[in-house]
Order: structure tokens, then C-alpha cells, then sequence
């Protein structure tokens, strides 16, 4: 048999028999099914597990699909509502949505903020209106503190410089 053909329904069955058959130890359950299943390298089977046959976990949605639009949109919209702390917003979203926290950082970061069709404006650092900043700190108790920018004159000299295409997505994001 090719080692590198795909993994058989059986071999799958044979995987979630011994799991089931050693519910303590995962690495004890995995080289028991290596035993049977010889032809396999044991750093496979382990992948198999835990890659396509193992079920939901915190890690994943439970049903392993990709983020929607609509999750997108309210990651947007938490965004939108915390525009000086990315960390926060982002854990609230992934509250929201039911995924886990690193998952909508990684989506934010790797996904959203490079799509040219979407601008996430966010502010907060001492130059006021930035593009996609790091985070403020927060107080003791995990909440935001008030958000002192500098003077509105400051931040109307800054839209000012902006060109009007920029202009117009900062003003089109806040009022979405």
C-alpha cells in the first residue's frame, strides 16, 4: 500500500476505537492504533486525530467552517465600538461569535486588516486618528480607561492632511 495514499474510512474507525478504548491517555490510545495500523507512520495517525477526526474543541467551530461574512462583520462592528483596544474588542468578538480568541485575532490581523475592501480605522495613540494600532492599556480591573486624545484641533489637522479618498473611509467606517 502507497504510505502516502489517503486514510481509509476503516483506519479512521480503527483511530476512534482505540481513542474510545483508552479515554485517558490520547498518546497511549494513538500507539495502539498504530499497532494496527502498521503501514502508517505514528506522527500520521496523530495527525488524523487530531486534524480531521477528533471532535470540536475550544480550538475549533464546532463545525470546522471558515469565518462568514457575518462573523467579519460583527469583528467589524466590536471593532467599531472599541476603536482604542484591539485585544478587547476582539476578545468581546470572539465572545460574540463563539470562537476562540486567538482564532478572531488571527482572522483580524491576517485576513480583515489586509483586505484592501475593508478599512478598520482605530484610535487611541498619543498621534489620535491611526490606522490599525496596537492596543491602549487598560485599567486593573480589565476596563478601558477614557480615551483622552489630543485636542480636537489636533485631530482636525490630521483628517485635514488625509487625502479625500482617506478622508471619505474614515467617514464612510463610522458612519457603517
Amino acid at each position: 500500500m502507497n504510505k502516502y495514499a489517503h486514510f481509509t474510512a476503516e483506519e479512521d474507525e480503527i483511530i476512534k476505537k482505540s481513542i474510545a478504548s483508552h479515554p485517558n491517555s490520547i498518546l497511549e490510545a494513538l500507539k495502539a492504533a498504530h499497532l494496527e495500523i502498521k503501514h502508517r507512520a505514528y506522527s500520521c495517525i496523530r495527525q488524523r486525530w487530531y486534524m480531521y477526526i477528533r471532535p470540536f474543541s475550544s480550538k475549533q467551530s464546532p463545525d470546522n467552517k471558515f469565518f462568514s461574512e457575518s462573523d467579519d462583520k460583527m469583528i467589524i462592528q466590536f471593532l467599531k465600538n472599541y476603536p482604542a483596544n484591539l485585544s478587547y474588542a476582539l476578545t468581546l468578538a470572539a465572545k460574540a461569535i463563539g470562537r476562540n480568541p486567538k482564532a478572531v485575532k488571527y482572522r483580524y490581523y491576517r485576513v480583515i486588516r489586509r483586505d484592501p475592501k475593508i478599512t478598520v480605522i482605530t484610535c487611541g495613540s498619543a498621534k489620535g486618528f491611526t490606522k490599525n494600532t496596537k492596543n491602549v492599556f487598560t485599567n486593573s480591573d480589565g476596563t478601558m480607561p477614557d480615551q483622552n486624545l489630543k485636542g480636537y484641533l489636533y485631530i482636525v489637522r490630521e483628517m485635514l492632511d488625509l487625502t479625500p479618498a482617506e478622508r471619505k473611509k474614515i467617514i464612510d467606517f463610522f458612519n457603517n
